[in-house]
Parts: structure tokens; C-alpha cells; sequence
């Protein structure tokens, strides 16, 4: 892995790699990341970035291969946003950020068995919303027009209350349709018991940094109503005045569910008014064409979901695997081509860098995921 500090040292590496059109860098100060082609120093905060007019909103896709780093430069990029003060929340699907909470002095906990979440339990319109998304995934299906009014009246009605969900029940036993029920009773004691409901007090993430480990529902239809559980729960512990990072690894995994496939679209437009930077890990964006045909709603919407992204960092896959951010330009084709690890296209709003990671010392605890193959 440290040969990602490796340097373009040939006049005909930089014409290969296209010097002036791909050194755009970003003029922001703090710990680098690394370099652009020329060897200048690379740093990059989507809240700076935004504050200098270089992008329209703070959210970002990290995009590659496995093996290019991608998981490198979403470490790196941790660490330097607790250094400047930001609020980070991982969604980790796979159980493999416990060690990055250790290093960084944050906290790590196991959706459904460490805890539960309660991202409602106020009345806010976003609250209700995904209160209401997270009823219809438990319920099977979308709700009718006539049962979102009923729920949302009875949402809306029940107040603040840590225990939410049993609230509604007991609330709405006369009004609610025998599915709405059968939903709620999926939360509350079936098989999708633990996510919002529980015993005790739910969990919090009112930390700098906290890992929300969801790897109990990897593989499962649930996963992505426990990643909706999780990024809630981060929306609602912003602060405004410094801003949060919301990683969700494995993003390609959310996508599939329509109904919090559109929660999340309303958690991303609302990124600036919430200082909150969705940062989305995916192997390839054409994993969105396994979602649903072409033309679709739901298609649609996971593509703007990945279009409200102003940042792009871009490691090597195939080209027909990212066509949708790096177009036809023929430039940037051929560097995609010819990216090694550790390498990335990184497009800051409509200005393109080519950068290569440089982990200083201090990184290296965070990203060296290949210690274990070495000793096998």
C-alpha cells in the first residue's frame, strides 16, 4: 500500500495524464490528502469547498474498485474532518469500522444488539417522513393515500415519546388497517424488532465520532431500513455550526428499497440547510442499473441521488462502470484507464483533479488493510 506516494516523474507521464487539465487542486489549507499530477498538495473538505464556491452542496460519491483505495481516502478523509473540528457518523454494513472508532477515540455500536435507534420521537416534518417510510417498509408495501393520512395524523398527534411506536399502535388500534398494524407489530416484536424499538433507553450519537455497526442485516431484506434507522438518527444530532459527515459504506445496498430509496433523495437536498455531507461508497456507479429498469421512478431516483453529489472521487474500475461521471471526455478516459492504486479522478463541482493519496504516518494505522496478507 505505500506505493500509493509514488510521483508522475516523466515529461511523458504528464503528457499522458494531461498536467494543465488535470491539476485544478483546490487552494483550501489544512493536512493534505495527498498531491495533484504536478506535485502540488492536495486537501479537500466539502464544507470548505463549499464555503469557497468550488461546489453546490457537500455530499459525495467515492467510487472504485476493491483494491484502489477507495477505502484509504474515505479514512483519510475521516481523520481530517475530526481535526477540523466536523461530526462524523459511519453506516457500516460489513462490520469493518470498529477499528477506525478505536484509533480515532470514537464509539462503535451494533444496531439491534448493542441498542436501538429512535429517529422520530419529535415532530418534525422530516421526523414524520421517516417515520412513515420506515412503516411502509415494515408494512410490505407503499401506503395508500388514504392510509398515509390516517398514519400521519397519528404520527403527528402522538408527541415526543420514547417509545414511539408502541404509542401508535395503542393510539390508532380502532382507525389502523390490519397490515398498518401487522407493520407495526413487525418493528416492535417481529423480526424487524430491535431497529426502532427496544428496551431501555435508545441509542445516541451525540459524539464526535460514531460508528453504526448494521452488519447483523447484511444479506438481508432489512438492511436497508437499518441503514434508514441510522442515517436518521445522525440527522438528527447536527450541528449546524461545525457540520457532520454521514458515511454510508456499501451504498449500493440502500438502493434497492424504493420507499428508502426516497426518504434518502429528501435527506440529501436538504445537505445545506442541515450542514450534513452524505458521503456514498459505492464499487461502480452502474450499480444503479440493478435497481430498476431504465425510465423507472426508481430508477430516476437513485440517479439523482447520485447527481446531487457535487464531489467525485473517482478510483480504478472499468469505464463502463463510471461512464455516468466521467462522460465522453476523452481525457478523462483515458486517465480512468491508467489510474493505479491509491490514484483518483477527483471532481470538485466542474474542476477535475488527478490526485494520488499520500498517507503520512499518522494514516497508516487507519488504512493498511493488507497487513494480514502479508504475514498469511
Amino acid at each position: 500500500m505505500r506505493g500509493m506516494a509514488t510521483h508522475v516523474g516523466t515529461s511523458g507521464d504528464a503528457e499522458l495524464f494531461g498536467l494543465g487539465e488535470f491539476d485544478a487542486g483546490t487552494g483550501l489549507s489544512g493536512r493534505p490528502l495527498g498531491e495533484t499530477v504536478s506535485g502540488s498538495d492536495f486537501v479537500y473538505d466539502p464544507f470548505d469547498a463549499y464555503r469557497a464556491g468550488l461546489v453546490s452542496n457537500p455530499n459525495v460519491i467515492v467510487t472504485g474498485a476493491i483494491g484502489s483505495g477507495k477505502s484509504s481516502v474515505v479514512k483519510m478523509m475521516i481523520a481530517r474532518a475530526l481535526e477540523r473540528g466536523r461530526r462524523v457518523v459511519v453506516v457500516d454494513p460489513k462490520g469493518e469500522y470498529h477499528s477506525v472508532a478505536e484509533l480515532l477515540g470514537g464509539t462503535s455500536w451494533r444496531l439491534g444488539i448493542d441498542g436501538w435507534c429512535a429517529p422520530f420521537s419529535d415532530e418534525t416534518g422530516e421526523d414524520r417522513e421517516a417515520a412513515l417510510a420506515a412503516w411502509s417498509v415494515a408494512t410490505g408495501r407503499a401506503f395508500s393515500a388514504r392510509e398515509r393520512l390516517v398514519a400521519l395524523a397519528l404520527v403527528s398527534r402522538s408527541g415526543p415519546s420514547k417509545h414511539p411506536l408502541r404509542r401508535w399502535r395503542d393510539l390508532g388500534a380502532k382507525d389502523l388497517s390490519e397490515d398498518l398494524l401487522a407493520g407495526l407489530d413487525r418493528l416492535i416484536e417481529g423480526d424487524l424488532a430491535g431497529l426502532f424499538e427496544g428496551p431501555g433507553d435508545p441509542l445516541c450519537v451525540d459524539g464526535s465520532f460514531t460508528v453504526v455497526d448494521v452488519s447483523a442485516h447484511w444479506g438481508r431484506e432489512s438492511l436497508p431500513l437499518a441503514a434508514l434507522a441510522a442515517v436518521a438518527t445522525a440527522r438528527r444530532g447536527v450541528g449546524e455550526d461545525r457540520g457532520t459527515h454521514v458515511v454510508i459504506d456499501e451504498a449500493w445496498a440502500l438502493l434497492a428499497d424504493p420507499t428508502t430509496l426516497t426518504w434518502m433523495r429528501g435527506s440529501w437536498k436538504l445537505a445545506r440547510a442541515r450542514a450534513t455531507s452524505h458521503l456514498l461508497v459505492l464499487h461502480r456507479t452502474s450499480d444503479v442499473e440493478a435497481v430498476a429498469p431504465a425510465g423507472s421512478a426508481q430508477r430516476a431516483t437513485a440517479d439523482g441521488l447520485l447527481r446531487d453529489c457535487d464531489t467525485a472521487v473517482v478510483m480504478r474500475q472499468a469505464e463502463s462502470d463510471v461512464i455516468d461521471l466521467v462522460g465522453t471526455h476523452s481525457g478523462r478516459r483515458r486517465v480512468l484507464a491508467q489510474l493505479g492504486r491509491g490514484e483518483a479522478l477527483w471532481r470538485s463541482g466542474s474542476s477535475w483533479s488527478l490526485v494520488r493519496l499520500r498517507p503520512d504516518e499518522t494514516d497508516w494505522a487507519l488504512i493498511d488493510t493488507d497487513q494480514r496478507m502479508r504475514f498469511a
